[in-house]
């Protein structure tokens, strides 16, 4: 059971920097050729066997006596060090579940102020009552989770782009809102936030990121011509 705990903590660690640096390099590198899809679900697997590695890791050094005396009770097979392991494995374990847990709260209050704030200052697009448009110079389009979702771009975005490149933008901003990336990204985001200090969290929400937005390009360029696709980017 020590040499589990030991195995698994070197396994944590070698997740927690040189794996990650070392896949985003790749990534990087094929970032033309490679597929986002396939590189979100490398970086969940990071995550997650990083997060269980560095658990699993602290209750086996804690537990490992009752692997050699089973039957006997916690109190008398465990020595007093080994309780703080105990302790900290099972908070971790909290920790990450309880930070996940806030992150969506936050993240669900944020949106559901920012669609009041957008029914205050923007008007619904012809035809389209799920794209709202917000009267400013500024080229901005972005797009709001949660319900049907909403896509929101500006009066200086659509005075400068012509019906083909608008359609691409918006293809861009409702591919977000169909498959949920804001879901993708919110275990990254709350593990970074919990964690800012380790670098694998923000290099890892930094790739789920630039993929995510290579996924919804992807169905943007499925849409519309090249040109107007390249005008549009």
């Amino acid at each position: 059971m020590t040499i589990v705990g030991f195995a698994l903590a070197a396994f944590a660690v070698v997740l927690a920097w040189p794996i990650p640096e070392a896949v985003a390099a790749s990534q990087d590198r094929a970032r033309r050729t490679a597929d986002p899809v396939a590189s979100v679900i490398i970086w969940q697997a990071i995550g997650v066997a990083g997060g269980f590695s560095l658990i699993s890791a602290c209750i086996a050094f804690a537990l490992a006596p009752l692997v050699h005396v089973p039957g006997v009770p916690l109190d008398d097979a465990l020595d007093w060090w080994r309780w703080p392991l105990l302790v900290v494995g099972v908070g971790l374990l909290a920790l990450l579940l309880g930070s996940l847990l806030w992150e969506a709260r936050s993240a669900r209050l944020h949106r559901a102020r920012h669609r009041e704030v957008l029914s205050l200052v923007s008007e619904p697009r012809e035809g389209t009552p799920e794209t709202r448009v917000i009267d400013t110079d500024h080229a901005l389009a972005y797009s709001v989770a949660g319900g049907s979702g909403t896509t929101v771009v500006s009066t200086g975005l659509l005075a400068l782009l012509e019906d083909e490149e608008r359609d691409a933008v918006l293809a861009h901003e409702r591919e977000h809102l169909r498959l949920r990336h804001d879901l993708l990204t919110l275990a990254f985001a709350s593990w970074h936030r919990m964690l800012p200090f380790l670098p694998a969290t923000r290099t890892a929400l930094e790739a789920v990121s630039a993929s995510i937005e290579i996924m919804a390009d992807d169905a943007a360029r499925r849409t519309v011509s090249d040109r107007a696709f390249v005008r549009a980017l």
